[in-house]
């Protein structure tokens, strides 16, 4: 849960309270809190990917400085004397780990170096491992992540089947894998993986956010419905928007033949904020294409 003090906001989306979890996915929600709280530091637990938008956001911000990161969590500070450097910092962090936790603590640091744009060291450090643990299955999903962020699409789903090949069912590397097939416009050999991850975990929103765009990629119009009911409701509990989702929706109701459905999702697009230019002139022209 986020610990909110009057000089910290420690966030762990492991168990997060649903009047702060907006703050991760919404950079607006958070400069509001912190104007409110006038944070002096904020400590960001747990997957990364949970929290990007707010990540960031806050690597962008003038006045806050990442000062420090492990193989859990980041540490920024508003305006410290020292800034994190991952060239001189790094040989100390792996220092302090004992032996038998060496090989975890690179691959969670190179996870961790991979969200601020550190791509390099984080390639490095799992080469390290490779070298000494070439049958590790972590390792290997996680060089297919690194290469899915730097869009190299063919060496990212060649690391995944690697670890496939190690541990067949690996989720972690099924959704890496199916990631990389959808990079390479192969949707539609994504798509009975990203079905078999949803079908596994319907209400995982990783699998959610994966199958929905496969889906739509593919044409799945009822199946995208299906997802999208899902999704929709479980970011709506979460005050995360909705928009560019109902449009989807709206699409797939009207390629479906349903078209008072299909206005309903699309007016519905148009009360998030977020649906702007390109986007809200296309829901409009579906709207007046869809008016009697």
């Amino acid at each position: 849960m986020p610990w909110v003090t009057e000089h910290w906001a420690i966030v762990d989306p492991e168990d997060l309270l649903a009047e702060y979890e907006p703050t991760l996915q919404q950079p607006k929600a958070w400069r509001v809190l912190d104007r409110e709280c006038h944070f002096g530091a904020v400590l960001l637990m747990g997957d990364p990917a949970q929290f990007r938008a707010l990540l960031d956001m806050l690597r962008q911000a003038p006045d806050w400085t990442l000062t420090r990161l492990d193989a859990t969590a980041y540490l920024f500070e508003r305006s410290p004397a020292k800034a994190w450097n991952t060239a001189a910092d790094l040989p100390g962090l792996l220092a302090k780990f004992a032996p038998q936790d060496q090989t975890m603590a690179r691959i969670q640091i190179a996870h961790r170096l991979m969200f601020i744009g550190e791509t390099e060291p984080a390639g490095e450090l799992l080469d390290e491992v490779l070298k000494k643990h070439p049958r590790s299955r972590e390792a290997w999903t996680e060089l297919a992540f690194l290469h899915g962020m730097n869009r190299e699409w063919e060496p990212s789903a060649d690391a995944a089947r690697r670890a496939l090949s190690l541990s067949r069912g690996y989720r972690p590397a099924r959704i890496a894998l199916a990631s990389a097939l959808f990079g390479m416009n192969r949707a539609a050999d994504a798509f009975p993986i990203t079905r078999k991850l949803y079908r596994e975990t319907p209400d995982d929103t990783q699998a959610l956010y994966l199958h929905v765009r496969v889906t739509h990629a593919v044409h799945a119009y009822r199946e995208e419905i299906e997802v999208l009911q899902k999704l929709i409701p479980l970011l709506q509990r979460h005050g995360l928007p909705t928009g560019y989702w109902e449009m989807y929706l709206g699409q797939a109701w009207s390629a479906t033949g349903q078209a008072a459905r299909a206005q309903a999702a699309f007016r519905a697009a148009l009360e998030d904020e977020n649906i702007e230019g390109p986007e809200r002139a296309y829901v409009l022209k579906a709207l007046e294409r869809l008016d009697p």
